[in-house]
């Protein structure tokens, strides 16, 4: 692995440990002023830094890293939580109206 390969992959980790442990200054530091966060999935969204951060902290929980797995609905077990992949990661939020 080259250096810059390696170092991405350090960042990498490094934020999700930050979502996944909800510590705002953590992925504050890493995300520039101009970070977006696009989430493809049945219920999309496109975030800016400061709607990212309020989200990653409160309806966006991160619930593993790295995860492998199926994709699965919201479920009553989950109260009604989504279960979305974004590359090798699992985040949960809570769809509209419930």
């Amino acid at each position: 692995m080259d250096e810059f390969t390696a170092q991405i992959e350090a960042l990498e980790h490094q934020f999700m440990r930050s979502w996944m442990n909800r510590d705002r200054n953590g992925m504050k530091s890493l995300a520039t002023g101009d970070f977006v966060f696009l989430l493809g999935a049945l219920t999309s969204a496109i975030l800016d830094r400061p709607s990212w951060l309020e989200a990653a902290t409160t309806r966006f929980q991160l619930c593993a890293y790295p995860f492998q797995g199926p994709v699965r609905p919201p479920s009553q077990e989950d109260g009604g939580l989504c279960s979305a992949h974004v590359g090798r990661s699992t985040h949960r939020h809570r769809k509209a109206g419930r």
